[in-house]
């Protein structure tokens, strides 16, 4: 790996979770990289089935290829990182199978400053519900309440200028969810959107019109039109204040189309690449939405805040799916003006180098076949001292469906939301240039919802890894998982030993 400067949206991120590592070896230079990687894994665990009275213990046997593809320069930019993970159970042959891990960001410009092209794919371990047992979605675990589900994201879009007066801009999205073992969650998403726009001095104007039409396969499906204008405010170079007026056609409530005004304000502050304030709030036809977000990176941590309210469909990306610290850190560095390439890679050499686990759950989801608001807030704090690293990571979500109850959103089926909250500490500590030990805890709850029993999961990992060469990894960890709850509770320990090489 040559020694380049660090991307400018990425720089803050290594300084927050591996300061002295950043000081030694910076991000891969801009442009093109593949990388393929190579992981056998063994786990010996004491509760292969999560069973809370027939504990079965057994040696999990994981065979990990793997890809790492990165573009950082030219008209195609973004990440794709592919792994298939063969599982082989010592006592359980019949368990035995594959599954993927999949996550995928473009930005592709087909037609210099005139045509674009965005899309994403994911592919992942996913809890069906809420209320059911809970489990690391990557510990080879065999639970019932758990499937791998699949989410894709297209979205074309034509730029333009009317004569030096407005920007034009026109695109189309296409969305879609599929889950392995179930139809719950499984939906269909198409929508179109137009606009002009432009900005004359210190003020701004836009005019918008969109159409977005959700189909669920054990579901209703809705339309939504919307159509608005926004006039801006730029009264500095780092500020700006939005106000927005217009109309919205929906059956998401009801079922029948139903025409509403909205409204809605908004301000942004970004006195430097270390602070970012955002704040919004509209009135929609289904009540109140908002968004506020604040992220500032001192000298040696990062403090992130984001405060969220709004409607979504289960295709949309990351809408109801499990949060992983890397996505957490990963969300952080995109808030601060990274891009997804530059997040990507930053985000994961600072995981690797400082020994933590980036697929750490740290909020929860479940599948759903409806529309469904969600009020969400985390809080994430990291700290690098002179050889070791702090994180915390607090998050809250309650999720309701929206209007009429359908009987494929099991969890949202009693009409109360369903509330989920969590809290993750990690500590890391580099033992020598080329070893680190961690250890990382987190609780995450499920509170009771109707005739619905909540849960409480608790899990303890304790890892130490060593580089053994340049291109090569050990690691050694021990967990312990506590799963309380009325229907299945459990306890489960195990030991993982696992070597990476990458090529």
């Amino acid at each position: 790996m040559t020694n380049q400067p660090t991307p400018r949206g990425a720089a803050w991120i290594i300084a927050a979770l591996a300061a002295p590592v950043a000081q030694a070896q910076d991000a891969a230079a801009p442009g093109l990289s593949i990388q393929p990687t190579f992981t056998v894994q063994e786990t010996i665990t004491t509760n292969r089935d999560l069973s809370s009275s027939n504990a079965q213990a057994d040696a999990i046997t994981e065979v990990r290829p793997g890809i790492r593809i990165s573009s950082r320069a030219g008209r195609v930019q973004g990440t794709l990182s592919y792994s298939l993970r063969a599982l082989v159970y010592a006592r359980a042959s019949n368990l035995n199978t594959l599954q993927n891990d999949l996550n995928a960001v473009m930005n592709a410009e087909l037609v210099e400053k005139h045509a674009f092209l965005n899309a994403s794919a994911t592919a992942s371990q996913q809890s069906i519900s809420a209320f059911g047992t809970q489990s690391d979605g990557t510990s080879g675990l065999n639970n019932t309440n758990q499937t791998e589900t699949y989410t894709l994201h297209v979205a074309p879009t034509l730029r333009g200028n009317l004569g030096g007066f407005a920007d034009l801009n026109a695109g189309l999205n296409w969305d879609a969810s599929r889950s392995a073992s179930t139809q719950t969650g499984d939906s269909t998403s198409r929508g179109g959107q137009v606009g002009m726009s432009s900005r004359h001095g210190l003020f701004g104007w836009a005019l918008n019109a969109s159409r977005q039409v959700n189909n669920f396969t054990q579901g209703r499906g809705t339309t939504t039109d919307q159509a608005g204008a926004t006039l801006s405010w730029f009264p500095r170079y780092d500020m700006q204040f939005s106000v927005r007026a217009g109309r919205e056609r929906s059956d998401g409530l009801t079922g029948a189309p139903e025409s509403n005004a909205t409204s809605g304000v908004s301000a942004a502050w970004q006195p430097t690449e270390r602070t970012n304030l955002s704040l919004q709030s509209d009135r929609t036809y289904y009540g109140r939405s908002h968004s506020y977000l604040f992220t500032h990176r001192m000298a040696r941590s990062v403090w992130s805040y984001t405060d969220t309210t709004s409607v979504s469909s289960p295709n949309q990306r990351g809408a109801l799916q499990p949060l992983t610290l890397f996505d957490l850190l990963n969300n952080i560095c995109l808030a601060g003006g990274g891009d997804p390439a530059s997040c990507d890679a930053s985000v994961r050499a600072a995981l690797a180098q400082q020994g933590l686990n980036g697929d750490v759950v740290v909020a929860g989801g479940f599948l759903n076949s409806s529309l469904t608001q969600t009020h969400q807030q985390n809080l994430a704090v990291s700290y690098a001292a002179l050889r070791a690293t702090f994180t915390v990571s607090i998050f809250r979500t309650e999720t309701s469906a929206l209007g009429q109850v359908v009987a494929g959103s099991v969890d949202l089926a009693q009409g109360a939301p369903v509330r989920q909250l969590g809290i993750s500490l990690g500590v890391s500590h580099r033992l020598t240039a080329s070893s680190t030990l961690s250890l990382t805890g987190t609780q995450n709850r499920t509170l009771d919802t109707g005739a619905l029993a909540g849960s409480r999961q608790r899990t303890l990992n304790l890892g130490w890894s060593i580089a053994t060469g340049p291109r090569s990894n050990v690691a050694l960890s021990a967990r312990h998982n506590e799963f309380d709850s009325a229907t299945n509770p459990y306890e489960e320990s195990a030991v993982i030993g696992s070597l990476t090489l990458r090529f």
